[in-house]
This record gives C-alpha cells, sequence and structure tokens, in this order.
C-alpha cells in the first residue's frame, strides 16, 4: 500500500490528468460544432445506434457482411462478448427506447499494475424534456455490469446494474471531415461523454421490453439473432454483489474519463 505522502503527491497529476483529458473533450466538442454545425435537437435528432472511436463497442446484435453474430452481451447468461477496443455506444428509438453499452480501462496512477477494466451494459426507456434534457431510466432486473480488478479483495464483480442517467443536453450535427453525422452526450455535471458517430440510422437493439423477471428461476435464452425464447427469468449473479450506489461514484468516475 502506497504511503500517505506517496498518496498525497501523485493527487495534483491526477487532478491534472482528468482536467487535461476533459479539456481536450471539451476542445473536440468545439470542433464539431465548428465542422459541421449545431441545431436546435429533437427526439428524432437522437434516433440511431451511435458509437465512439473505432466504432467497436456497439449495441444490439453485431452483424458483418449480413451476417448476425452475437453482439455485445446476453443479459440472460451474464455473458459479455469483449469487443477489439474500448468505447462506448448509445442506440435511441422514436418511441422513447434506449439501449447503452460501455467498455474502458481505467488506470491507476498510485499502482500502474492496478488497471481496472469496466465494461456494462443497460436498456430502457427515455424522457427529452422540454429544457432539451434527458433522462434515461432503465429496466432495473436486466442490466448488468462486469469489473475486473487485480488488485481488489474480489478481482472478478459480475452483477445486476440499475443506473439512471440525467444528461442536461446533446448535441448532433454533420462532421464535415469524417462526412457522418455526430452524437455529443453529455453527463450530469456538463463534462462531454466522448463523441459517438453514426452507425446506422435504424437502431440496433436487442428487444426492448424486460427481458428478465426478479427472483425468478430462469431456463430462458437468447437466440443469436437477439430472440428470447422459453420466456422465463433469470436466477441471481454469480459472486459477490455491488449496491447500485457503491457502484454509482466508480461508475460515473469512470465514464467522466473520455475515451
Amino acid at each position: 500500500m502506497p504511503s500517505p505522502s506517496a498518496s498525497s503527491s501523485s493527487r495534483p497529476s491526477r487532478r491534472g490528468s482528468r482536467l487535461a483529458k476533459r479539456t481536450l473533450a471539451a476542445a473536440a466538442v468545439v470542433a464539431l460544432s465548428q465542422a459541421g454545425g449545431v441545431h436546435a435537437q429533437t427526439m428524432d435528432d437522437l434516433v440511431g445506434t451511435w458509437s465512439s472511436g473505432s466504432g467497436a463497442v456497439e449495441t444490439g446484435n453485431l452483424t458483418v457482411s449480413h451476417t448476425i453474430l452475437q453482439g455485445f452481451i446476453n443479459p440472460l447468461n451474464y455473458t459479455f462478448f469483449y469487443p477489439k477496443t474500448t468505447g462506448i455506444s448509445y442506440s435511441f428509438t422514436a418511441d422513447g427506447h434506449f439501449e447503452e453499452a460501455l467498455y474502458r480501462f481505467k488506470s491507476n496512477a498510485t499502482m500502474p499494475q492496478c488497471i481496472q477494466a469496466l465494461i456494462y451494459w443497460q436498456h430502457g426507456t427515455y424522457d427529452l424534456l422540454s429544457n432539451g434534457s434527458i433522462i434515461l431510466t432503465p429496466l432495473g432486473s436486466d442490466g448488468r455490469i462486469q469489473v475486473q480488478d487485480p488488485c481488489a479483495a474480489s478481482s472478478n464483480i459480475l452483477t445486476v446494474y440499475n443506473e439512471t442517467e440525467y444528461m442536461p443536453q446533446f448535441t448532433t450535427g454533420m462532421d464535415n471531415v469524417k462526412n457522418v453525422e455526430y452524437l455529443q452526450l453529455y453527463q450530469y455535471d456538463g463534462s462531454p461523454l466522448a463523441p459517438m458517430y453514426l452507425k446506422y440510422r435504424q437502431p440496433n437493439m436487442l428487444p426492448v421490453e424486460q427481458l428478465v423477471q426478479t427472483g425468478e428461476t430462469t431456463k430462458t435464452r437468447m437466440k443469436r439473432d437477439g430472440t428470447v425464447v422459453e420466456n422465463a427469468a433469470l436466477p441471481s449473479a454469480p459472486g459477490a454483489r455491488w449496491t447500485v450506489a457503491g457502484l454509482g461514484a466508480a461508475v460515473l468516475a469512470a465514464v467522466a474519463t473520455v475515451l
């Protein structure tokens, strides 16, 4: 364990690193706005599947050369299918449903060997308020999160995830450099998430209805095309469980860092 003096001396650098990353993210947002312009936002502007970076993280099922492959997650058996690279992805429908996926690494400045891997998924409904803010309300028993930390007491946590999200604003427009539409979401504190780019105007999502009924025994399974069969519910997740309150701060901190 690092000494108090070592931990204290590392704090300014960590704060400086976070500030630098947020500054770069804000600059990216400004650049996007200048590249293609920003206009008044409506629900129609959100519709589609959006992905950051290389686009490796994607909601719904993965389609390659018109062949449907297993996608980001099968929530019915607590199985994530890790993408090749990190990123975030959101999908929105015109009738108020959403799905989100995140995969990222979180470094540890005081213990570089303790790199934390975080992956989560949830879906549910969203509301676009008159002031332009968005509230995402997940279907509570369907969300999944896995945290792998080689230096933690429990090195691999896999459990239910349920986090209502408030986004004070969002912007969309055309990135004339990439020649693709972009979506910029903002977190509850106003800090921007990584910019995402339109992958499909028709949202690529798993079934929008609740997939898991809490507290029942499951024989439910999901086919590769996303079809739910043998509709029952899901048993308790393996391993230890974290409370939503306990996860909230860690997840918000992780998402706050630009991917």
